[in-house]
């Protein structure tokens, strides 16, 4: 009886694990050997031969293959018409792992390449210039020195044919279709995934990289050559020709910083996570770490990114940035692009107003000079000021930043000894940069997350106007307090004889008025004003629009009726006890008529101190000294909506941004210039809109251009 099926399945599943995990020099190694003792070329082996030679591969070996083992393989595997000889091929054969389809497709495209010509013959010399070993994953990225990868695939390649065509046939320097499938149907089993097996064909064959013009082709136009035409009435050539700047007129030529241009409005539009993912890409793509990108892997690059480029801008890239060397693998010469190069030219230098915010606020954190851990990174953020918390959640911007800046330092290196260090916060900040078009944007948030004396500054209470309805401080005796030697007649006898009190104990006395009311009107003031601002410029002017419809008389004040009407009506979410509050407190002739000036200028609340500065000078800078007036259109000329916060924030349009200031100037200013009392009256609705002190200076000294 034979030996078991399983003890020999598991005899050669041993024997398959350690020749694949040898690499392509295992399996071919054996197979040399038979070949060796094969000096008839018979593909046969005797019994002795085939001992001799297992015994003598694996010796030393893990596997301990012994005397019964090589008898066990060679009762196996003799043949049925001779017993006592043994067929090496099919030895080998149960050692092997088969191609699927997905491989053999692989492997097919990989010869298509090499085959130009479709002759299903390829030069050896040829297909040792076209492997590319740097792009081997083992190369790239476990650290085998290249050469050494290239001298592993001759060798066996030349092994592989040699094993093949036996010791009787004529060397030739070609090599088959067949053979270059078999070559890989044999180290297959090297690659224990398909998609492993894919990706090591497609990157040393280059079968991912799309096949670009040759010489001959491109130098037809100079030639002479004609271009393909029309060779019937309903039929045309396809467009062959290459994508050549030859090809095009000289003035389709694409400048370079129209080409950069276009890719920063996509990270404008995109955001930062875009312009990390395309430093990613590009950095991932160089899978050779040469720092250089060909034109195939600069295309992959942007078409795993999403930039969909032009061939006559990639030309303009290439042609600009570009660097000419000597092909390795040719001897010929070659185009590439180095990385840094680009990522210099398509950032650009932070202007000198941006890396001073950058640089303050790395002072701030890094106190020592030595660096910072990571971890201080996110104690320090503050996601919940960002200007975009009131849209996003503050976990979600914490996680943005978080992502996006580990990404950038794990694709170019950052953060040495883990810590994190000036060039790798400037080296962040410049791709922030370039993704931020607005000055005012970009201080916006390094302000508001980083430094920590910068936060949104509360408005002032109003002084409540029922302050002025009190009764005076009366300094006599109180109902709870009698002054020395006073006796009240309500609660003593009366003495016969003694005249009566000139006043009333009672009315001598101090009321002292509830304050609640007067807190709790200030409290709707303030949430009003904060309901108002959101809406922008032209959320006040509809609310003094209402009031001044509502305000019948002309004399700036509205009944009852009037009030609950006009909060109603713009949605402010007053309750019927707040809504008498307010009407009471702003009562102020106590007449059942609530005064509108003075409610508008609780609501608004007053200017601080260096808010009241600033309007002054800007006053001073834009006022027409010879009428004392200011013009209404000289600040709709100077205004600029990109740095508006309400655009930068995305909560507005260009063109909303735009006619929210433009409707406010001629709501205010009906006649086209302002008084100084008008002038502040705008920015008075300016301060109450901005409540962060950093934007309301952006929209005064920025926006209108008042330095």
């Amino acid at each position: 009886a034979g030996p078991p099926a399983r003890s020999l399945e598991g005899l050669v599943e041993r024997m398959k694990v350690l020749l694949f995990s040898q690499g392509p020099r295992g399996i071919l190694g054996l197979a040399m050997a038979f070949w060796e003792v094969d000096t008839q070329n018979v593909r046969m082996v005797s019994k002795g031969m085939f001992t001799e030679v297992m015994m003598q591969f694996f010796e030393n070996s893990p596997l301990e293959l012994g005397y019964p083992q090589v008898d066990m393989l060679f009762e196996a595997f003799c043949s049925v018409q001779t017993p006592d000889q043994l067929s090496y091929d099919e030895f080998l054969l149960a050692l092997k792992s088969e191609l699927n389809s997905q491989r053999r497709a692989a492997v097919r495209k990989a010869f298509r390449r090499l085959d130009g010509c479709s002759e299903g013959l390829v030069d050896f010399e040829d297909m040792r210039r076209s492997f590319n070993a740097k792009r081997h994953p083992l190369v790239s990225e476990k650290g085998m020195p290249e050469t050494e990868m290239l001298e592993e695939f001759c060798e066996t390649m030349a092994d592989l044919v040699t094993f093949r065509r036996g010791r009787r046939t004529f060397p030739m320097n070609m090599v088959a279709w067949e053979e270059f499938e078999d070559y890989y149907f044999t180290i297959g089993g090297c690659y224990p995934s398909d998609e492993m097996f894919v990706t090591v064909v497609e990157r040393v064959w280059d079968v991912d990289k799309a096949s670009l013009p040759s010489s001959r082709i491109a130098a037809g136009p100079a030639a002479g050559v004609p271009p393909p035409t029309r060779v019937g009435l309903h039929h045309w050539q396809p467009d062959t020709l290459p994508h050549a700047t030859g090809y095009r007129n000289v003035s389709e030529e694409v400048p370079l910083e129209d080409v950069l241009d276009k890719i920063r409005s996509l990270q404008y539009k995109n955001g930062v996570r875009f312009a990390v993912s395309i430093v990613r890409q590009f950095v991932q793509l160089d899978d050779d770490l040469d720092d250089l990108l060909d034109q195939h892997e600069f295309r992959r690059a942007c078409q795993a990114c999403g930039l969909l480029l032009k061939p006559e801008e990639e030309a303009a890239v290439f042609r600009e940035l570009a660097q000419e060397m000597p092909d390795p693998r040719t001897g010929g010469p070659t185009v590439k692009l180095p990385i840094g190069q680009f990522f210099a030219a398509l950032h650009g230098q932070m202007s000198e107003y941006r890396q001073g915010l950058v640089e303050d606020v790395w002072r701030q954190l890094d106190r020592s000079g030595d660096g910072v851990p990571p971890s201080m990174l996110r104690e320090k953020m503050d996601p919940a000021a960002h200007p975009e918390a009131g849209s996003r959640k503050p976990q979600q911007i914490l996680t943005d930043f978080l992502d996006t800046f580990s990404d950038l330092m794990n694709a170019t290196g950052g953060c040495s000894e883990g810590r994190v260090r000036q060039n790798d916060w400037l080296m962040y900040f410049s791709v922030v940069s370039s993704a931020t078009e607005s000055d005012a944007y970009f201080a916006l948030v390094l302000r508001r997350c980083w430094q920590q004396d910068v936060r949104v500054v509360q408005m002032e209470a109003a002084p409540s106007p029922l302050a002025e309805r009190k009764a005076p401080q009366h300094e006599g005796p109180t109902v709870y307090q009698d002054a020395p030697g006073i006796m009240h007649s309500r609660f003593s006898r009366k003495v016969s004889g003694a005249a009566a009190p000139m006043v009333s104990p009672i009315t001598r006395s101090s009321i002292q008025f509830n304050s609640a009311v007067d807190t709790e009107a200030s409290q709707v003031c303030a949430r009003i004003r904060s309901i108002i601002a959101p809406r922008g410029l032209r959320g006040w002017t509809a609310w003094l629009k209402k009031l001044r419809q509502l305000d019948t008389r002309g004399d700036g004040t509205i009944m009852r009726l009037e009030w609950q009407r006009a909060h109603r009506s713009l949605g402010l979410g007053i309750s019927h006890d707040e809504s008498d509050a307010v009407f009471k407190a702003f009562d102020l002739g106590l007449d059942g008529r609530m005064h509108i000036g003075p409610f508008m200028e609780g609501v608004k609340g007053p200017l601080n101190q260096n808010r009241r500065e600033l309007v002054e000078r800007a006053y001073n800078s834009v006022v027409d000294a010879n009428e004392d007036a200011v013009y209404c259109r000289d600040l709709i000329e100077q205004f600029d909506y990109t740095n508006y916060p309400f655009y930068v924030l995305g909560r507005m349009t260009e063109r909303q941004a735009f006619a929210d200031f433009d409707d406010t100037l001629h709501f205010l200013c009906p006649m086209g210039k302002m008084s100084r009392d008008q002038f502040y009256e705008f920015l008075s609705l300016v301060s109450a809109t901005f409540l962060d002190d950093h934007e309301f200076n952006i929209v005064v000294t920025v926006c209108l251009r008042c330095q």
